[in-house]
Order: structure tokens, then C-alpha cells, then sequence
């Protein structure tokens, strides 16, 4: 899920850039990299509040925590570890 969230919003930032057409090369490419930084800092946000949601066993957001369908580890702090290490 992490890997698709990763690829999907670069490539959907770089088409949305391609359609703008700025003028010059230099606003472009710093527009791009303002995208990339925030949609990198909101996944990291969005796996933030997932996470703390699926440690302290709370439900912060409707429904199910997308973590606890996934029970791969005994120790839920172990697979929120290794979900910010596959992150980053």
C-alpha cells in the first residue's frame, strides 16, 4: 500500500506540472519540488496518525485501523517500526 501511495503521488504531481506550462525551466522545477516535499510530508503524516491509532488502540478515524487488518508481527510497536522503515 505504502509503495503505491509512493509512486502513485510523483507521478500524478509530474503530469499536473507538464499541464501548467510555466514559463521558465527554473519555476517549474521548484514548483515540483515544493509537490514532491508535501506529498511526501503528508504521507508521512496520514502513517502517523494510522499508526498511533493502531498503538494506543483507539479509534481516532471512522471505521477500522488499515494496520490492525494487517497482523504480520506479535508486537504492534515492531510493525509500526518496520511500516516507518519501508516509509522512509
Amino acid at each position: 500500500m505504502l509503495s503505491a501511495i509512493n509512486f502513485i503521488f510523483p507521478e500524478i504531481s509530474l503530469i499536473i506540472t507538464q499541464l501548467e506550462r510555466w514559463d521558465f525551466a527554473s519555476t517549474r522545477i521548484k514548483n515540483e519540488v515544493w509537490k514532491q516535499f508535501l506529498t511526501t510530508t503528508s504521507n508521512i503524516v496520514i502513517v502517523c496518525g494510522i499508526s498511533l491509532e493502531f498503538v494506543f488502540r483507539k479509534s481516532y478515524f471512522s471505521g477500522n485501523s488499515i494496520m490492525s487488518q494487517i497482523s504480520e508481527y506479535s508486537c504492534r510497536e515492531d510493525q509500526v517500526a518496520v511500516t516507518f522503515f519501508k516509509l522512509v
